[in-house]
């Protein structure tokens, strides 16, 4: 098993049963969700938290799609307390066998990794709070009166379009009023796409 799986599974079996794929990913992802976090501090997950960041959507989708049908998770239907049913996802005691055989390997590395990411995520939170103490808060809703897609993930279409568009000659900032993200974004994700180094 490659380390990330790992990692993947050992999220799984720490919050087993209690959220749907979607949510996990939304984790491994960095999602800002105010329900992440309340979760997040409720559960000690920050270790995980934003692991991921790099991956796409689709990428984590296929890997809960190969431990599924590897048998090593399962996803159950299940009434919570609102009263809607969820898909859940649980560890199957083959996922529990693979997480102790591979735990052997990937443990150690796994416990600090998570420190490290754990530690990072607080750091973060710390520098931002101390701006926000400054009077200086970072005004989502101002650039986004300018860049009204500031900050929203990049589809897979976005993706295909950005990359049409750049190769028919159009400049940064072209980029940045056809797709209304800031230029630095269009750069990120142009460098992402491996257009521009």
């Amino acid at each position: 098993m490659k380390f990330y799986r790992y990692v993947i599974l050992a999220l799984i079996n720490f919050m087993n049963g209690q959220r749907g794929r979607k949510f996990i990913i939304g984790i491994l992802r960095g999602s800002k969700s105010k329900k992440t976090n309340y979760f997040l501090e409720k559960k000690d997950l920050g270790g995980f938290y934003n692991l991921f960041s790099l991956s796409s959507s689709s990428d984590l989708i296929d890997i809960f799609g190969e431990l599924l049908s590897e048998k090593l998770i399962e996803i159950r239907e299940e009434r919570l307390s609102d009263g809607y049913m969820y898909p859940l996802v649980y560890i199957t005691p083959e996922g529990k066998e693979c997480l102790d055989k591979c735990g052997e390997n990937f443990r150690t590395k796994l416990d600090e990794l998570l420190t490290i990411n754990k530690r990072l995520t607080e750091l973060q939170i710390s520098l931002l709070k101390k701006e926000l103490i400054k009077g200086k808060p970072y005004n989502f809703e101002k650039i986004r009166q300018q860049y009204p897609r500031a900050y929203e993930r990049w589809t897979g279409d976005e993706d295909i379009r950005l990359q049409d568009e750049y190769n028919k000659g159009l400049s940064i900032r072209q980029l940045s009023e056809t797709f209304q993200r800031q230029p630095g974004a269009i750069r990120s994700r142009l460098q992402k796409l491996g257009l521009v180094k």
